[in-house]
């Protein structure tokens, strides 16, 4: 039962409570649901016996409906196969008058041809064949049918990306999958005011629909298989968002690291061109440098050229008073 358990702790208590309801558990909660599913074809409601595994739920309600399982199958592809075996059962009770009048019916309610084809090719098709869309279809039609039935609101997550999934969820798809007879009390339904007040009329015989054990077996394999199916959906869809979110981070972290990279190489350049003007100012410095020196050893003979002029000309100063004292006024006759 450890698929079951992993599927139930996954609904919400709106979606759980489905299920508490069909089996009548003690509670809204996956344990005692889990323990009345594994009794619900027991006799005498499984007083001191052994809840049943799933697998041999699925084969019983199978046995009682006329239909073969193939052995080889996992549990899962059992349900599955099993879930469409019945809704191909319902589908083909109908006359070709009521078929025709159910596919007009889907076309009013927004689906297209296309949609229309994967619904009805599903009563003739195995379910190895069966296209995703098609299986989708019932599938949440029956959850939508099913919480309808017992007046339960599902959250909006349950609805999300349905479009128009959801203008028959409550439709004739639904109450076909629930079975023929249900198909034919329900297929004018047009809204969920329509069942609610249907429901209210005939809420007895609702009871005493779901209190036979195979009954009460059959609406909640039909639940869980269904249910499965949107989860999955559910996660394919959130996977798909991600991968898209993803795929979207990735381009941008992509053109990002291309910018850093091209950032990257003119930082190099510009480096490069910093090294050359440092190896410049270097240069430059050291002419400075040279200069300077030069300019102190000019400095250094200028002083010595100075300090030498003074004393020659100190020098000169002297000799030419010297030679004013031996040379002979311009005023005064020699002769």
């Amino acid at each position: 039962m450890q698929n079951v358990t992993n599927l139930l702790q996954k609904l919400t208590p709106e979606e759980l409570s489905a299920l508490h309801k069909i089996l009548e558990s003690k509670s809204n909660e996956v344990n005692p649901i889990m323990e009345k599913l594994g009794k619900v074809l027991l006799p005498a409601n499984g007083l001191w016996q052994t809840p049943l595994k799933y697998s041999h739920i699925l084969d019983k309600i199978a046995k009682y409906n006329n239909i073969q399982l193939d052995s080889g199958n996992g549990e899962l592809a059992n349900e599955q196969q099993l879930f469409l075996a019945m809704f191909q059962k319902e589908f083909n009770k109908m006359s070709d008058e009521e078929k025709a009048a159910w596919t007009k019916d889907l076309e009013i309610r927004g689906l297209n041809r296309n949609q229309i084809a994967s619904l009805t090719a599903l009563g003739t098709i195995g379910a190895a064949q069966a296209s995703g869309f098609g299986i989708y279809m019932i599938a949440s039609s029956t959850v939508g049918a099913i919480a309808s039935l017992f007046q339960i609101t599902l959250p909006f997550a349950f609805y999300t990306g349905m479009s128009t999934v959801l203008s028959v969820v409550i439709g004739p798809i639904g109450f076909l999958v629930l079975g023929y007879a249900f198909y034919r009390s329900f297929k004018n339904v047009r809204s969920l005011n329509d069942v609610l007040d249907i429901l209210s009329h005939s809420y007895t015989g609702l009871k005493n629909l779901v209190r036979g054990d195979y009954e009460r077996a059959t609406l909640s394999f039909k639940y869980i298989a269904s249910m499965r199916v949107v989860l999955q959906q559910r996660l394919q869809e959130g996977i798909k968002e991600d991968e898209t979110q993803y795929d979207k981070l990735l381009e941008n972290s992509i053109h990002l690291r291309e910018k850093r990279t091209a950032n990257e190489a003119l930082i190099e350049t510009e480096l490069s061109e910093i090294s050359k003007l440092e190896e410049m100012i270097k240069n430059h410095r050291n002419a400075i440098d040279n200069y300077s020196v030069e300019n102190t050893q000019i400095q250094n003979e200028l002083s010595n050229l100075n300090n030498q002029l003074i004393r020659l000309k100190e020098a000169i100063a002297i000799k030419k008073a010297e030679l004013e004292k031996f040379t002979v006024p311009d005023n005064v006759n020699t002769i």
